[in-house]
Formats: structure tokens, C-alpha cells, sequence
């Protein structure tokens, strides 16, 4: 009875809002260790006197921030949830942030935990991005464990962010859709809580090495660009402008003869800065990755 008639209220919620509100984005973020939301909303235009946001779930020590000053604002209590309602002079290009405590998201059965979330599409989003942060020290499910999907929509990205593990969704959701999420995980064993710090450890290590490894070589390949002939560094900058051209258009592009030109490419492939491939009666020439940028 409950649930139906918050769908008879978000129907209604439709028809007022829908015409008046466009939003660009909007990231959710929701800590199942303290159960929080925290709402991240960027809207295109608003042509009502007010923000809403309306949840079919419990809503407590709400607070809100447009454009990151305080916003007054006023909370009624739904069938399911809640709507909460701000006056704002702001109408088009503004951000709202809105975090509030919740409950109710997961329940527990043989120590095997269940989360589930809903939010009904009332109003045109672009792009609607939601975070779950599982509490530290679980993990999700073996899937050969449990006979439903263990994420689901299944496209959600599984990450992890030191001891927690998250997972993302990135969707384009249609007006008047209820968007709906589900995880289920565990309790990790000590061992296994290790393994995952250790995986967690070596994933952020392998990071910060790519990364160095990434800016030594920019800094070398800067290095021998810098070292180039003034002919070299103008043929290179059109090769780079464009990632791949055909020699004879290189001509076309530069203010030198077809000669010049075959003799800088020459010296820039013996300096191994591009390759060329045979194509056709011209050879098509490739800047080498660590010189594009």
C-alpha cells in the first residue's frame, strides 16, 4: 500500500517538475559503514522558485548547500521517504549538494547482507552516477554462492579505495524510470581482509610507478624534441597536430619542398621519433607514442 502510493506521488511530481527542472548530472554517494548519502547535482536550468529532491527512503540530519552557501529548507515526510524543498534565486548553471542520514538500505540474512536502492527519475537527467562504499571489511559475494546476480544492473564497476570496496554505476536514465541497485556481500575473513589490503597496496603502488615512469619519459621525449633541428620541430608539430598523415600532405601542410621533407622524415624515423607505412604511392606517418604529446 505504501509503495503504491509513493508512485502515485512521484506520477504527480512528474507532471510539476518535469517541465521545470534539466539536470546535466548528478552523483550519488552512499556509505553503507554510516549509512549516509550525499548528493552531488548540477543543474542546466530550474524554473520553479525552489530545489527539490524527493527519496523513497528514510531521510534524518539532512543538509544543504547551493552554490556552497547554507540553504534554508523545508522536509515532508512521504509515504516512503521524503521530500525535501529549498527556495533558490539561482535558475540556471548552479550545483546543490545534499547529504543526509538514512536507513534501511541493507538487510542481513546468514550473516550474508543485502543492499538495495531506488530513486524514481522525476525529472530530465543527463547523467546519473551512483557509488556504494561497502563497510570496511566485507566484501562482495562469491557468485557461485548465490543464485541471483551479486550486482546488479551488471555493469557496475567494482573498485576499491584502501581497506573499502566500492562499486559504480554510470547510467542515462528516461523520465518517469525508477533507477534500482542491489549488492550483496559478506563479512571477509582476517585472511582474506589481508589479501584484499595487500591487492589494494600493490594496485595504488603500480599506479604511482606507471605515473613516474610516465612523466620521466615526457620529460625525455621534451628533451630530444627541444634538441631537434628548427625543420624537425616544425614537421613534428604538424604530425603531432593531426596523429597521422600522409607524406604528401605533410607538403601541403609545411612550407617546404617534397625533397625537404623526405629528407626530415628520414632523420626523424632514424631518431625513432615517427614510423611511416607504405600506403598507396605516399607513406602514411605515425608520431610515436611517447612524442604526441
Amino acid at each position: 500500500m505504501k509503495r503504491a502510493l509513493f508512485i502515485l506521488l512521484s506520477a504527480l511530481l512528474l507532471t510539476g517538475l518535469a517541465s521545470s527542472t534539466s539536470i546535466a548530472e548528478e552523483n550519488i554517494t552512499i556509505d553503507l559503514q554510516d549509512e549516509t548519502v550525499d548528493a552531488e547535482i548540477y543543474f542546466n536550468d530550474l524554473t520553479s522558485s525552489s530545489f527539490t529532491y524527493v527519496t523513497n527512503h528514510p531521510v534524518n540530519n539532512y543538509n544543504v548547500e547551493i552554490e556552497g552557501e547554507n540553504a534554508e529548507c523545508e522536509f515532508e515526510e512521504l509515504a516512503i521517504g521524503g521530500e525535501i524543498s529549498c527556495p533558490t534565486d539561482y535558475r540556471e548553471n548552479f550545483t546543490v549538494d545534499l547529504d543526509y542520514e538514512t536507513s534501511g538500505l541493507t538487510n542481513s540474512q546468514n550473516s550474508v547482507n543485502f543492499f538495495r536502492y531506488s530513486q524514481s527519475v522525476y525529472r530530465p537527467i543527463e547523467n546519473y552516477n551512483i557509488k556504494v562504499m561497502l563497510p570496511e571489511g566485507t566484501g562482495l559475494i562469491d557468485q557461485t554462492n548465490i543464485s541471483t546476480p551479486v550486482i546488479e544492473p551488471e555493469n557496475g564497476v567494482v573498485g576499491s579505495e584502501g581497506r573499502r570496496i566500492h562499486i559504480e554505476w554510470k547510467l542515462s536514465p528516461s523520465l518517469g524510470e525508477t533507477v534500482s541497485f542491489q549488492a550483496t556481500y559478506e563479512q571477509l575473513s582476517t585472511s582474506y581482509t589481508t589479501v584484499v589490503i595487500i591487492i589494494a597496496s600493490l594496485l595504488v603502488l603500480v599506479g604511482l610507478l606507471r605515473f613516474y615512469l610516465r612523466q620521466r619519459s615526457r620529460k625525455e621525449s621534451s628533451n630530444v624534441i627541444d634538441s631537434l633541428p628548427e625543420d624537425e620541430r616544425d614537421v613534428l608539430s604538424v604530425l603531432r597536430e593531426s596523429g597521422d598523415m600522409l607524406q604528401k600532405d605533410i607538403v601541403d601542410e609545411s612550407e617546404y619542398s617534397k625533397a625537404k621533407i623526405s629528407g626530415v622524415i628520414s632523420s626523424l624515423e632514424e631518431k625513432e621519433i615517427i614510423e611511416k607505412e607504405k600506403e598507396g604511392r605516399s607513406n602514411r606517418i605515425y608520431v610515436k607514442e611517447e612524442f604526441k604529446d
